[in-house]
């Protein structure tokens, strides 16, 4: 695992860090996520750190998929960033009932576009 290359994807999360846990995900902007999950929204409630991310047990989930969780969300799924040849950067949802789904991001700054505020939210 290159640290610094996660370190170095994740960046701009942790320097958009109030934009993110003031936000939630409207899954009506994602075809692929609305069509294999009930919620209609995603809250966020937490990002991780570095050490945060180093502390959690990576195997097997997600060092397969070459996907690392930097989002908490409320009911305990992730959002990942990818980190292999193929992903990086590609954003993706993670639920060990509905597995890992695409957001169809290519990057960070494109997700973070779409993130609707919390007082705006509507459940």
């Amino acid at each position: 695992m290159n640290w610094q290359h996660v370190e170095n994807l994740l960046f701009k999360a942790w320097d958009n860090k109030l934009k993110l846990l003031s936000s939630y995900i409207d899954v009506s902007l994602y075809k692929e996520i609305e069509e294999q999950i009930p919620d209609s929204i995603i809250t966020i409630e937490s990002v991780f750190s570095i050490d945060d991310i180093k502390g959690f047990n990576l195997e097997p989930y997600f060092i397969d998929l070459e996907i690392i969780p930097f989002i908490g969300t409320l009911g305990d799924t992730v959002i990942c960033i990818g980190f292999g040849s193929h992903n990086t950067s590609k954003i993706f949802y993670f639920d060990f009932d509905f597995g890992c789904i695409p957001f169809g991001e290519d990057d960070l700054d494109q997700f973070i576009s779409k993130l609707r505020c919390k007082t705006e939210e509507v459940i």
